[in-house]
């Protein structure tokens, strides 16, 4: 190797460490003031909105659509949706949250102190699970937008996905 390829690593490997500190130092300043915008009103419909149960009625209504639409493929296609969702979630609980294992901010001793955490509907102190990148909703959120953008894909219905 030489002179000049271990600098440019060392620059590098400088540049990358210093922005992505600068990223994390970004991301903790968003997330307390985020955090500290709170309201009652805003933890109850926080809360409502990220339960699955909110949301069955439109999971109902996506698979009657599926099966009005599709007919005869509407097995084959829900099964590749569940697939697709199986797949997201377990590659980002299973491996990339223990391989990067990087603490939820209600479990990381630097900012836990300084959140408001909201008490669940059943009266116990919500901090959820102990890693949280990557994201499981969003990873199932975009394996989904992608399955159905390639099922929608020349369909005049594309914009459903917005």
């Amino acid at each position: 190797m030489t002179l000049i390829e271990g600098n440019a690593g060392w620059i590098f490997e400088c540049t990358f460490v210093g922005v992505m500190s600068d990223i994390q130092e970004i991301d903790q300043r968003l997330l307390l003031f985020l955090n500290g915008v709170n309201s009652d009103t805003l933890d109850i419909f926080m809360m409502t909105v990220t339960k699955i149960l909110t949301w069955l009625p439109l999971y109902a209504w996506l698979v009657f659509a599926l099966f009005k639409h599709y007919r005869k493929d509407a097995w084959y296609l829900l099964l590749s949706a569940a697939l697709v969702i199986a797949i997201a979630d377990q590659v980002t609980s299973s491996f990339m949250k223990p391989y990067f294992q990087r603490l939820r901010p209600s479990h990381d001793p630097d900012v836990a102190p300084y959140l408001h955490l909201v008490r669940d509907f059943d009266g116990t102190l919500y901090r959820g699970g102990l890693y949280g990148f990557a994201s499981g909703h969003a990873a199932v959120t975009f394996a989904v937008a992608v399955f159905s953008w390639l099922l929608l894909r020349g369909a005049s219905q594309w914009w459903a996905l917005l």
